[in-house]
């Protein structure tokens, strides 16, 4: 043992520092615990350079087949010192680690800051684009669904107009026909015929102004009454109801205004009515039922045509969904679909369908 501290340790294992010969306390036995043990043992020992006594800390390792034991030990202050000089160093590299860290990641996210601007603009312009097109899809079909049903209301009006024409040609026929005769003609009869002419064609003017006027252009929201909407959404209808014989009840609750769009009101109602009637039979009903609730007014039209087949349920409002064939219906399967539409979106409403028993019945919800 040639290091001066082994001299130190073995004169310190023979000295007076041994307080007692409990094992406790004798280092020689602490020392050949820690070699059996490899465990670090702490022990008074004495400074090599100062000759003083201090805390040590001490590793015993017995090398095999011999008497042969290296200590390695060291003041116990000295470790405090170096591992609080590790501490310091590790805690200066970890904060410039941090700052460092701290630096990339404000970069980082000023970056990702930028790309998602960046992104999100680019997203947003083709949300736009892809909104415009739906909004032009939804016209396009609009338009579809209303020339359409034009074309339907025009062949309903032409059946209308048939016989109060017919009868102003009877009426004129007649009148030219006693004159060619030479026959006097009465005044108060002349009056009474010319009167029915005025009737007839104050009717056809009737007619005309009223399919002018639900194709006129939507402008503004108008609070209005639902159930003249309803009766004349019905008469539009009249042809196709007596040539089928078909029964229409009406069970209106109390009328209210509501802040719709007329016409797109009316032509839900049209092509709700026009389905039923497409579809029934002769001596069908169609029933129209009004509900005034408390936040809701309600619209219940149930007809007995046969009801929707329950794989169709789901599908009844899709554009271009229908059951018909092309010589019952002209309006390309939108008809549903639009009245969805006006009432969901344009209305804040609801438009629901039920079918059973071969039933069907569409429930238009209006917010009051």
């Amino acid at each position: 043992m040639e290091h001066p501290c082994a001299n130190r340790l073995m004169e310190l294992v023979k000295s007076k520092f041994q307080i007692s010969s409990d094992s406790r306390y004798n280092i020689l036995d602490k020392l050949l615990y820690s070699a059996k043990y490899n465990q670090f043992i702490r022990y008074k020992g004495t400074d090599c350079i100062k000759n003083t006594l201090v805390d040590k800390i001490a590793f015993v390792h017995h090398i095999k087949n011999s008497d042969i034991y290296v200590v390695i030990s060291k003041n116990q202050k000295d470790i405090s010192h170096s591992i609080e000089n590790k501490k310091n160093i590790l805690e200066n590299k970890l904060n410039d680690d941090l700052s460092y860290l701290i630096k990339l990641l404000i970069l980082v996210s000023i970056i990702s800051t930028i790309i998602s601007l960046i992104f999100s603009k680019f997203i947003t312009i083709l949300i736009k684009d892809y909104e415009k097109e739906i909004k032009d899809s939804h016209n396009i079909m609009f338009q579809q669904s209303r020339l359409a049903q034009a074309g339907e209301l025009l062949s309903m009006i032409s059946h209308q107009w048939r016989q109060p024409i017919s009868k102003i040609a009877s009426i004129t026929s007649n009148i030219r026909f006693k004159m060619m005769l030479g026959e006097d003609i009465d005044n108060a009869q002349l009056d009474k015929r010319l009167q029915s002419i005025e009737e007839h064609t104050e009717f056809l003017s009737e007619t005309i102004d009223d399919f002018k006027e639900f194709y006129k252009p939507k402008k503004d929201k108008e609070s209005i009454y639902l159930l003249p909407l309803i009766e004349k959404s019905i008469s539009f209808l009249e042809n196709d109801i007596k040539k089928k014989k078909i029964f229409i009840i009406k069970e209106f609750d109390k009328d209210i205004k509501i802040s719709i769009y007329k016409n797109e009101f009316m032509q839900v109602i049209i092509n709700i009515i026009q389905n039923a009637i497409d579809f029934s039979k002769k001596n069908n009903f169609i029933k129209i039922k009004t509900t005034l609730k408390e936040n809701e007014y309600i619209i219940y039209i149930k007809d007995n045509a046969g009801g929707i087949k329950q794989e169709n349920i789901d599908k009844i409002f899709d554009a271009h969904f229908s059951t018909k064939s092309s010589s019952h219906s002209t309006n390309l399967g939108l008809g549903l679909y639009v009245s969805k539409v006006i009432i969901d979106k344009h209305f804040g409403g609801k438009l629901e369908v039920e079918s059973s028993n071969g039933s069907s019945t569409f429930i238009i919800r209006l917010v009051i």
